[in-house]
């Protein structure tokens, strides 16, 4: 395979996957410019042409297709459809493109071929595209395998690029270093990336998937069970809550609200006297549906001044100005928000609550719950050797290196993982602390968390530890522990940033690009863009690359420079946005720090960069609270 990277970066590259014919010929496309070969002419293009008859490792015949799944992790993926048809003569993998993304089609090879897996040294596979006006424009895309131990991933292309060779065999080689190992839940994707059917007029491509052979080093086929089942390995199913939802304590599900309409149209629930004892100051109200755009709210009153009939949460555009999920599963709302459209006392006449959508849209759920003190955790750094238990009121934790020290800076947080029927809180042991050398941090004169809780993890503040030991107690601190009033276990302690949930998030059109090492792109600035770039404003960057990219602003006329680099640290060029393997947020305030207070005079282009291959899939402003 030709490209490498380590899955700390979990989102590759977009990658085409495309369908293979019923057959098992050996014309191999793993690197083919469109230029190679002049289109055909319209009259003088063939029948598709069909693989050589051969045995297949998977050839659909049977109708498994269990060990099959979509990886939807990254920013730019799509939900496609996966099913059986008939294609080319004979049974294929069919990926139906749903929301205009990429398509990532993943297979479990550990569990179709157990032990044998290791001896894979040759995918090959036949791929297809089709669209639905029967025309036919050039795709291509990648195959990707995760393998090893530490699911090293590796890429080889392939493409589609003339009708007369449509559907074509395309392979993928392992070579050494890139091996499977067996029991390690290795898989390889195939997604499908550039598809000029979007630009000509035909829509998005279909892709055929067929005829896949598993060959080892001396060209034997190796045999698969296709009974197997697909097993997510690490990394492969998104983890927690989404980085721009806030995080809910003590949520109630209103009853009933599972809900369904067309564009324009509005239903919901009749408003309770448990749905007002939840509607309180603080509260978000969680909306779960499908939709080709958010759902708001509409407010249905009872003499209510401000209006009896109230859409909450839109502007006159008709964007959602909540809390919404990157993949457009989730939206939130606040009482704030009903307070503004509403008034102070809305509760006294609010009789029904009900949701809407410029789109057809159905809701699944509605929750309501205090917005929580847990945030999403960037820019984490474990603590090593932070993997401790002890009984109930005992303490265990490590002596803090200069390094620990150094992640411990104003607005840091700090997240135990833990076990236990309560939650864990720190201990700091310094010498020569005034205000003692044993303190508890974190915790009410009860021993109850003062800290943000969510699903087995704890989080604490630099700002709860400066409070406790005063503000110089970085050069006393030696000892950081947990403790708790049960018996308890901590697997890992991290340090890091905060990841803001923003509202009324806009996407940057044309912010999808990519650049070697050291290149920048990005797009010019509008002035839509600068009424965004307000005091508060974050920009969240969806990527794929080894190491987070940062921003660059190129001005016309900026006394700071008409080419900076912003929100890293240049000596070592260290991203100081909150990153994740996949996503990266900058501030406002970075920018104005670089560029200064009036950058927005003069800013004319808005780049990334980084200092290896990279790679944005998506760029938004959103307004942090």
């Amino acid at each position: 395979m030709k490209t490498k990277k380590i899955l700390a970066c979990l989102l590759a590259g977009a990658m085409a996957l495309s369908m293979i014919a019923c057959g098992g010929g050996k014309e191999v496309n793993t690197n083919t410019e469109v230029a190679e070969e002049p289109p055909v002419p319209a009259a003088e293009e063939a029948p598709p042409a069909e693989a050589e008859e051969g045995e297949a490792s998977i050839d659909f015949e049977d109708g498994n297709m269990g060990f099959v799944a979509m990886y939807t992790v990254p920013a730019n993926a799509d939900n496609s459809e996966l099913s059986l048809v008939d294609y080319n003569g004979c049974k294929a993998l069919q990926v139906k493109n749903v929301d205009g993304n990429v398509p990532y089609v993943a297979f479990d090879i550990s569990s179709l071929l157990g032990a044998d897996v290791a001896k894979v040294a040759t995918i090959e596979m036949c791929i297809g595209v089709s669209y639905d006006n029967d025309k036919f424009s050039a795709c291509a895309g990648k195959i990707v395998a995760w393998s090893g131990e530490k699911l090293v991933e590796t890429t080889d292309e392939w493409s589609v690029y003339l009708k007369t060779k449509n559907p074509k065999v395309a392979t993928a080689k392992i070579d050494a270093g890139e091996e499977f190992v067996a029991d390690c839940n290795n898989i390889f994707m195939v997604t499908l990336s550039t598809d000029n059917g979007v630009a000509e007029g035909n829509g998005h491509a279909t892709m055929y998937l067929d005829h896949i052979r598993f060959l080892d080093a001396s060209g034997n086929l190796l045999k698969a069970d296709t009974t197997a089942t697909f097993e997510a390995p690490k990394g492969f199913v998104k983890e927690g809550r989404d980085v721009n939802l806030c995080y809910l304590a003590n949520p109630y599900e209103v009853e009933g609200f599972a809900v369904s309409a067309g564009a324009w149209a509005q239903a919901g629930v009749d408003v309770t006297d448990a749905i007002k004892e939840a509607l309180v100051p603080g509260s978000i109200i969680e909306v779960t549906y499908k939709a080709d755009a958010p759902v708001w709210l509409v407010a249905v009153s009872d003499g209510n001044p401000n209006g009896d009939w109230i859409r909450v949460g839109i502007n006159d555009d008709f964007v959602s100005q909540g809390y919404v999920a990157s993949d457009l599963s989730t939206v939130q709302y606040t009482y704030e928000q009903l307070e503004a459209a509403l008034g102070k006392d809305f509760l006294n006449t609010l009789a029904v609550l009900q949701c809407e959508s410029s789109a057809d849209w159905e809701v699944f759920s509605m929750n309501i719950g205090q917005k929580s003190n847990f945030a999403a955790l960037g820019s984490a750094t474990p603590l090593e050797g932070f993997a401790v238990k002890a009984g109930a009121w005992a303490q265990a934790g490590v002596e803090l290196t200069d390094e620990m020290k150094a992640l411990l800076v104003p607005g840091a947080i700090i997240e135990a993982d833990y076990s236990a029927d309560v939650p864990v809180w720190l201990v700091a042991v310094s010498d020569g602390n005034p205000n003692g050398d044993w303190i508890r941090v974190g915790i009410d004169d009860e021993f109850n968390t003062l800290g943000g809780v969510y699903d087995g993890k704890v989080q604490y503040t630099y700002e709860q530890l400066e409070a406790a030991l005063g503000k110089g107690f970085l050069s006393t601190l030696v000892t950081l522990q947990c403790e708790s009033s049960v018996d308890w276990e901590v697997y890992g302690v991290s340090v890091g940033k905060a990841i803001v949930p923003a509202k009324g998030v806009t996407t940057l059109e044309g912010f999808a690009v990519k650049a070697d090492a050291w290149s920048q792109a990005g797009i010019d600035v509008t002035d839509e863009m600068k009424t965004l770039l307000v005091p508060g404003a974050v920009i969240n960057v969806n990527y794929s690359a080894d190491i987070p990219v940062w921003l660059v602003a190129v001005s016309d006329g900026n006394p700071n420079g008409d080419w900076i680099r912003v929100a890293v640290e240049e000596e070592n060029y260290v991203c100081q946005g909150a990153y994740t393997d996949s996503f990266v947020q900058f501030t406002y305030e970075q920018l104005t720090e670089k560029l200064g207070a009036d950058f927005l005079k003069t800013l004319a282009v808005l780049q990334c960069e980084s200092s290896v291959n990279w790679e944005v899939y998506n760029v938004s402003i959103g307004l942090a609270e």
